[in-house]
């Protein structure tokens, strides 16, 4: 949402007036290209995307954990490859020694 993009845009500021080198967007519930061009245009970033996906309502409605009803949907599948993505770019900039 457009509220969504400005609260994500502030954030940002914020993060490089404090010295932040490394800020990650990620836009939830991206159902199409343009949504995920839209929010990285927003904040002025490239964003990591995790997709719409029904598993997450209906997790939300039977009041588990979506990775517990479906650890290979959409949405959960692209959590874990974010994790994975921002796990090596944190390792390779980490100082060595």
């Amino acid at each position: 949402s457009v509220k969504s993009i400005d609260i994500a845009r502030r954030a940002t500021r914020i993060g490089e007036a404090l010295g932040l080198t490394r800020i990650y967007g990620i836009a939830n519930r991206v159902r199409t290209p343009d949504d995920e061009r839209a929010v990285a245009e927003g904040i002025g970033r490239p964003v990591f995307v995790v997709p719409e996906d029904p598993v997450l309502a209906r997790a939300d409605l039977l009041g588990i954990a979506p990775l517990d009803l479906e650890p290979t949907s959409p949405a959960m599948l692209a959590i874990a490859a974010i994790a994975e993505r921002v796990a090596e770019a944190e390792t390779a900039a980490a100082p060595v020694g």
